[in-house]
């Protein structure tokens, strides 16, 4: 089992948030990197363009686009 230091490590490369925020949302999801990954990009901390497409799956690149898409559309919901 990797440590909790390469976990944040994994997913730091995964997404270049700060170790902090990686360790965080790691603590929250039982050291699950790709589950934490999800949470992050479901709460609107990382975009697409931060993923690295080397080490993230296509879900979670479809799953951060589909969240930047209704994040767009609520904004345009609000301004109207």
């Amino acid at each position: 089992m990797a440590s909790a230091k390469d976990a944040v490590k994994e997913l730091q490369e995964k997404c270049g948030l700060p170790a902090k925020e990686c360790r965080a949302a790691l603590k929250e999801h039982g050291d699950d990197a790709d589950a934490a990954l999800a949470a992050l990009i479901d709460a609107g901390k990382v975009k697409a363009e931060q993923l690295d497409p080397e080490s993230v799956s296509a879900e979670l690149f479809a799953r951060a686009a589909r969240q930047e898409k209704v994040s767009f559309f609520e904004q345009m919901v609000i301004e109207c």
